[in-house]
């Protein structure tokens, strides 16, 4: 009996991918030792690499820029929060899958639909588990996200062995909607309705106020998507809704802060009260003055550091960046570099998205591709794996394969 196993690239990215759900979509294995999630994420990261050095070294090459890139980045700005393992590790992996998408955009790399399933499952039964938790915890998930390192305190431990998402993965969960609802509106399956409810549900308690307008925003525009004169009228009428919206954001925004009243949303009901203070009083000495002022640290420092801060102190980084945005962090610590790395990594995708010839696919990646360039601009991204994956990687699977 002849058990040969044929070693391909698509074989050996799809392990790799494969070994990343179970490590990042199941908040649980977080608490497995290090001599066991480490050794599983170098065979994963390994797999991939050997994979492009088989039959894509255009891509290899690809990849160790971008990750010499990473790697650059992080000595000037993240290493004065977060160890090496804590944040490199995750950046590896969103790299893999940002090479592997332009791969995919590129033609070059066909992977199965059933790698999207596996992901959809696995958000299923993390949305179930974390709802559960989120009940006799309403704060755990921000609680996961204050602190991602290497470090746990025994709390997050205790909700990560329950298998409760944390930051990152709950905003992939909140981007996971548009696939979801894309497939649905193909495939007409009942599952990944139930799994559109389960997810959604799991975002709104999270009270993460970002991801749940995040999600929604994806979530209106790829269900709004369709025929070319469809989408047309569709977006007639959504800008209307939403210029009415304005004109009457006293009485909507009133509506959603005494539904959180209600509901016990008590951080939701802050940054709906913070959102009020904003767009009807003008205020900004609230959580949206906060983060402009840390968005603010990276305008100022590149101001002061042109060409980076590859020779200055590590005290004097923490107070020169926001860690709240990875644009303006990119920038504040990398200088000229970083500004001329986000402009490629923009004009790249752009010119990708061009060779999906039907209109409805490419708006749909598009419209992925969008939310994660809103993420990249307010919220840090690169050590997250989970937001790159839901926003570009599998939409880019998707609309392939639907081409």
């Amino acid at each position: 009996m002849n058990l040969r196993i044929r070693i391909s690239t698509e074989n050996l990215i799809y392990f790799s991918l494969f070994l990343f759900l179970i490590l990042y979509f199941f908040p649980i294995t977080i608490t497995m030792p290090g001599i066991i999630r480490k050794p599983l994420l170098i065979v994963g990261l390994m797999s991939f690499v050997v994979a492009l050095l088989i039959s894509r070294m255009q891509y290899f090459v690809i990849y160790m820029l971008t990750v010499g890139m990473g790697l650059l980045y992080y000595f000037v700005s993240w290493s004065v929060m977060l160890s090496f393992s804590s944040y490199v590790f995750p950046m590896l992996v969103s790299l893999e899958f940002l090479v592997c998408t332009w791969m995919i955009l590129d033609g070059k790399l066909n992977l199965p639909d059933k790698i999207v399933w596996l992901f959809f499952i696995a958000t299923f039964v993390t949305a179930l588990t974390t709802i559960c938790g989120l009940f006799k915890f309403p704060m755990a998930v921000r609680v996961l996200g204050q602190a991602s390192s290497d470090d746990n305190s025994p709390m997050q431990f205790m909700f990560r062995r329950y298998n409760m998402a944390g930051w990152g993965l709950l905003f992939g969960m909140g981007f996971m909607e548009g696939s979801l609802i894309y497939t649905y509106k193909k495939q007409k399956n009942i599952f990944l309705l139930i799994i559109i409810i389960s997810d959604g549900i799991c975002v709104l308690m999270s009270q993460l106020v970002f991801a749940v307008i995040l999600s929604g925003i994806v979530f209106t525009l790829v269900l709004m998507n369709g025929s070319n004169r469809k989408f047309v009228l569709r977006s007639i009428f959504l800008f209307l809704t939403a210029l009415i919206a304005w004109i009457e954001r006293s009485a909507i925004l009133t509506f959603f802060y005494e539904l959180a009243v209600k509901s016990n949303l008590t951080m939701i009901q802050l940054r709906i009260k913070n959102l009020m203070d904003l767009l009807i009083w003008g205020n900004t000495s609230g959580d949206a003055g906060a983060r402009f002022e840390l968005y603010m640290r990276g305008i100022r420092s590149f101001l002061l550091h042109p060409f980076g801060l590859f020779f200055t102190r590590r005290e004097e980084i923490e107070n020169l960046l926001g860690f709240h945005s990875e644009f303006f962090d990119l920038i504040g610590s990398m200088g000229i570099l970083g500004v001329t790395s986000a402009i490629i990594l923009v004009l790249a995708f752009v010119s990708r998205t061009k060779k999906i010839d039907e209109p409805y696919n490419r708006r749909f990646i598009i419209f992925m591709a969008g939310t994660f360039g809103i993420m990249f601009l307010i919220n840090p991204v690169l050590y997250h794996p989970h937001i790159i994956l839901s926003t570009l990687l599998i939409p880019g699977i998707l609309a392939k394969s639907n081409t």
